[in-house]
């Protein structure tokens, strides 16, 4: 009776071990599947960051090639391809062929911006030195040009170029072709980290491979992840063995097993196992997800665990993570250097009129042997151009400014004698006080050109003055003023640059723009007798910059 007993006990408690496993595996089955859900789901949006972002690239390029070729009559791709001049045509080649390489640097050289120039048998890239496969390449990329129709379209090519493939885009203008190219390597790099098991391929719509990497694997049991990208027509594939994700299966057999020995202690561990190798590293991940999305950008999981899912998917976290940091570095770094290297474009945009008349004037004092003159304008032009050859910084101080428009002044004075008068006043601390270079002399040097042949005894007056945080400068003449055409323009901040004319003061308006972000102002305006020109910008002191209020001077 009592053997009777206990074996319906033991059957019982069999039975109620197999129904309780039976639900626990149903239950475990719902929550790896989830699981391997979420592993899907990262794969698929780590692969819908990357085709976002080389679709960006590509419109992007497509723009910069635009403007760097037919943005205006004036770049210096229309003025090679309109001149005869071979000296003119190697200066302008070497000013392009500087723009190439900074728009190549700007995508951390995986873009190659190229111009080809047929009739003058010239071919620049951003490439500066070219190895004995990358002149094949070129070779090749120039028979393809001539022995293909270009339509100017917004789209993209694949082509062949000796063992390489690339996504070409050209643009036909004039005589010659721009483009830009960017490898298939390229592309597929750092889609997925280096010690992931996956293959990274390219394919055509229809699903057939156009490119894929020379160490593919090939895995009898995997998933297929994919994503067009835009403009180029081809969809960015990824393999995952099955090895990566959770085998349901053999995990339900190990349960199974342990728990016929085990029984209801089985229950207690698997549920507690359960708990410590899913539900707590997806809460982890969970909330280091919310902290980097509200701004903690440092939060990191440790993937030094047992669990090759949980580690998969830690390591993936880690590593977007690292991507998405990188991602903005690099836009935030591009953005400055591109800021950085416009601002010093517009600094050293000056006419070299003024040069060439002081070299005849030099001669001409020399040929009356009038040395004592000489000697004063050469004394003063000598520290004027050492001023001018030492600005490095996007800022000087107040008083070298000054000392530099009074040198600049005393050259005037020299050549035009009593024709021309100037007077300085400051009511600020020029010792302290900051300003962009040369921000001045642009003003003083528009009063001269177009009023000391015109005005007898030009008269013209510089006021510095403090007023808050804002430092106000104030430019007077009297002499014939702004024709009213180019005033309405100038205060309406249109373009007034006609064949290299007025774009002194287009200079100092954009160089303003871009120091001060929209927070300077300047005001021009004709009066009784000549015209005025007002500045306010805000106050630097020393390396201390305050806030900023707008003031009228």
């Amino acid at each position: 009776m009592k053997k009777l007993q206990f074996m319906q006990s033991g059957y019982f408690i069999l039975l109620t071990s197999f129904f309780v496993v039976f639900l626990f595996a149903v239950f475990n089955i719902f929550t790896i599947k989830h699981f391997n859900q979420r592993i899907e789901e990262i794969y698929k949006n780590s692969l819908n960051y990357s085709s976002n972002y080389w679709a960006d690239q590509f419109y992007v390029a497509n723009r910069e090639l635009t403007s760097l070729i037919n943005k205006n009559d004036g770049t210096d791709y229309n003025l090679i391809c309109d001149s005869s001049d071979p000296a003119f045509i190697a200066e302008r080649s070497s000013d392009l062929q500087r723009d190439l390489t900074n728009l190549s640097l700007l995508n951390d050289n995986r873009i190659v911006y190229f111009v080809f120039i047929p009739d003058k048998d010239m071919m620049l890239s951003s490439i500066s030195y070219l190895d004995y496969f990358q002149e094949t390449e070129n070779e090749e990329l120039k028979k393809y040009i001539l022995n293909n129709q270009v339509n100017n379209s917004a789209a993209w090519k694949d082509i062949k170029l000796g063992d390489n493939y690339y996504f070409l885009h050209l643009y036909e203008h004039k005589s010659g072709f721009g483009g830009c190219y960017i490898s298939c390597e390229n592309v597929l790099r750092d889609i997925m980290p280096q010690d992931q098991e996956s293959n990274v391929s390219l394919l055509n719509m229809d699903g057939s491979v156009f490119y894929a990497e020379k160490d593919a694997q090939e895995y009898k049991n995997y998933f297929v992840f994919s994503r067009a990208i835009r403009m180029i027509n081809k969809k960015i594939s990824i393999e995952i063995p099955h090895v990566n994700f959770v085998s349901s299966g053999s995990y339900l057999f190990i349960i199974i097993i342990i728990a016929i020995a085990a029984s209801i202690l089985l229950i207690t561990i698997a549920l507690f196992y359960q708990e410590q190798s899913v539900f707590k590293p997806l809460t982890k991940l969970k909330k280091a997800m919310e902290e980097f999305s509200g701004g903690n950008t440092q939060v990191r999981l440790n993937d030094r665990t047992s669990n090759h899912e949980i580690k998969v998917l830690y390591h993936t976290f880690n590593h977007m993570a690292e991507q998405i940091i990188n991602l903005k570095i690099d836009v935030y770094k591009a953005s400055l250097e591109k800021q950085k290297v416009y601002n010093q474009f517009l600094r050293v945009q000056i006419q070299p009129h003024f040069y060439t008349n002081i070299l005849n004037l030099i001669y001409t004092l020399a040929s009356i042997k009038d040395y004592g003159t000489i000697k004063d304008l050469t004394k003063n032009m000598a520290e004027y151009f050492r001023y001018l050859l030492s600005l490095k910084e996007d800022y000087v101080f107040l008083e070298d400014e000054l000392q530099c428009i009074a040198r600049y002044a005393q050259v005037q004075k020299i050549r035009y004698q009593d024709n021309f008068q100037m007077k300085i006043t400051c009511n600020a601390d020029a010792d302290t006080e900051k300003i962009p270079p040369l921000l001045i002399q642009t003003f003083i040097e528009n009063s001269i050109k177009h009023n000391i042949m015109l005005v007898q005894d030009l008269e013209i007056i510089l006021v510095i003055e403090e007023a808050e945080d804002m430092l106000c400068i104030i430019v007077k003449d009297n002499g014939l003023g702004f024709p009213e055409g180019i005033l309405d323009k100038l205060n309406r901040d249109e373009d007034i640059e006609e064949d290299g004319r007025h774009i002194g003061i287009m200079n100092v308006k954009n160089r303003l723009e871009v120091l001060y972000q929209g927070k300077a102002v300047v005001s021009i305006q004709n009066e009784n007798k000549g015209s005025r020109v007002a500045v306010s910008i805000p106050r630097i002191r020393k390396e201390e910059n305050t806030q900023i209020e707008y003031i009228t001077c």
